[in-house]
């Protein structure tokens, strides 16, 4: 059981590290995508 925690607590920081900056990226591409299709229907509406 200690080798198995040990395992888990060694991959975690790892996993967060290579799992936060997919995130972010996919977080901050879907906020610009919406941001720019409003701004393209704001446009054609005027």
């Amino acid at each position: 059981m200690r080798y198995e925690t040990s395992d888990i607590s060694e991959e975690a920081p790892e996993l967060a590290a290579t799992v936060a900056p997919i995130a972010l990226a996919l977080g901050i591409g879907v906020f610009s995508g919406l941001l720019i299709s409003f701004d393209i229907l704001w446009i054609y509406r005027e």
